[in-house]
């Protein structure tokens, strides 16, 4: 319990840190903020579905190659 409030933690602070480090690259680069800040959430939420399709994925395989050990 308590090393998973700490992950989260640690999560919530990369997730922070990135939007503050692509907003500071936009500003010298003339984007606005909001866009940036917008993307960098999407781009978050679009990689932690990735993380979870392939963590599926795994989880369906074992689950075959378990069913097949058992014939």
């Amino acid at each position: 319990m308590y090393s998973s409030s700490i992950v989260t933690e640690k999560r919530e602070l990369f997730r922070a840190e990135a939007k503050h480090r692509l907003a500071s690259l936009g500003r010298l680069l003339g984007l606005q903020p909001p866009y940036l800040a917008d993307l960098v959430s999407a781009e978050l939420k679009l990689f932690r579905q990735i993380d979870h399709f392939n963590s599926s994925m795994r989880s369906l395989v074992n689950q075959e190659m378990e069913l097949e050990d058992e014939k």
